[in-house]
Order: structure tokens, then C-alpha cells, then sequence
């Protein structure tokens, strides 16, 4: 999947982009299984060396890390902000490529199975449940959805980093494109403002 797959970013006046700075935790938490798994994603697509290199570059104690445990949810994403300057020269669009690889690993075989028996909307409803098996703060909502359609929103959401909302959008489609929607597209993705972001999709 290009970057191309993901509509550009919006962002309305009052949103400020900003990195992800491992420095300074926002005090929202991720189960590192969710890392570890990027990592895997990561060193299959772009080399081991890649990742140890990201390891060197942030101050953290890896060895007392298992998939149980909860890490500033800053670390993870900022793998991903470094793998799309290592590789992909910057261009954030093409972090829905990697958030795409973590969606297929995802979703094994009999889920798969599963899925493509159940709507979009119903895929995305299952997504906010698994949200909060990821995140100990911040919210998945399918806030409206109908025939051919749904919109969800991601709320109190940390991290206004623009290669994050891509990965977090290509992960999602991933998911939709699991259920048995034929056509799907993502017509929209946008910061409403400062920590809610959106995503509509259509098929």
C-alpha cells in the first residue's frame, strides 16, 4: 500500500504539529507487546540493524521490557517517526505503509476468517474495544455510521505528529479491509483540534 491510499492530512489553525519527543511523556501508556510487534514489522521490512540503530538512540532499559508491560506511549511512535526518516526521507504519508505491515500482523488467519463476514462498521467497533486493551488512556469511537459508510474519531490523543496519524490511518484501513466491504477508501483523515483525530471512510 503507497501513501497514496491515505487522503493528506488536515489540519485546521489551532493545531500545531509537533515530533514525538521520548523526553517529555504525555503520561498516556501503551502495552509494549504493541512495540514489539512494530519492531518485528520493522526489522522484516527495512533490516535488523535499522531498529538496533533506533534502540541506541532513545534512553531506555529494553532488557526489563515484556509484552505485558506498560511503556510511555511516546516510544512506539517514535520508531515509527524514525523509521519514515530512515527510509522513507522524511515524507510522513508513508508511514500508513508501515501502520499497514502492523495491521496484516494484526489480524491472524482465523480473525481474518472472521472478519471478512462482518461490515466495516462492525470491524471498527471491534477496533474500539481492542483500543483500550492497547492503551490505558485515550478512546476509539465510531461516532456515526450507516450504509456504506462510517466515521470514527481517536480521542484524547497525545501525539499531534503527522507521520503518526498516517500509521495509525493505515493500520485502521487494514482492519477495514479485513471486513467485507467492497471499494473501501478513506476519504478523510483530520485533527478536529488538539488531540481528537478523525477518519471517515467509504465504501
Amino acid at each position: 500500500m503507497s501513501g497514496s491510499a491515505i487522503p493528506e492530512l488536515e489540519v485546521p489553525v489551532g493545531v500545531q504539529l509537533s515530533p514525538v519527543d521520548v523526553t517529555r511523556p504525555s503520561g498516556v501508556r501503551i502495552k509494549a507487546f504493541s512495540l514489539l510487534a512494530l519492531e518485528e514489522v520493522a526489522t522484516a521490512r527495512f533490516g535488523a540493524p535499522v531498529v538496533a540503530e533506533w534502540r541506541k538512540s532513545v534512553d531506555f532499559d529494553f532488557a526489563a521490557v515484556t509484552a505485558t508491560t506498560w511503556i510511555p506511549v511516546e516510544y512506539r511512535y517514535h520508531l515509527v517517526e524514525f523509521l519514515v526518516a530512515r527510509s522513507f526521507d522524511g515524507d510522513a504519508r508513508r508511514a500508513s505503509e508501515i501502520g499497514s505491515l502492523v495491521g496484516k500482523k494484526e489480524i491472524n488467519g482465523f480473525f481474518r476468517f472472521v472478519m471478512q463476514f462482518t461490515s466495516p462498521s462492525l470491524v471498527l467497533g471491534m477496533s474500539s474495544r481492542f483500543w483500550r486493551s492497547y492503551y490505558d488512556r485515550s478512546e476509539f469511537v465510531v461516532v456515526e455510521s450507516g450504509p456504506g459508510f462510517c466515521h470514527a474519531e481517536i480521542r484524547d490523543w497525545p501525539l499531534t505528529s503527522a507521520a503518526v496519524a498516517y500509521e495509525l490511518a493505515g493500520a485502521l484501513r487494514e482492519w477495514l479491509l479485513a471486513s467485507r466491504a467492497n471499494d473501501l477508501r478513506v476519504v478523510r483523515l483530520a485533527w478536529l483540534q488538539n488531540g481528537l483525530l478523525r477518519l471517515e471512510s467509504v465504501w
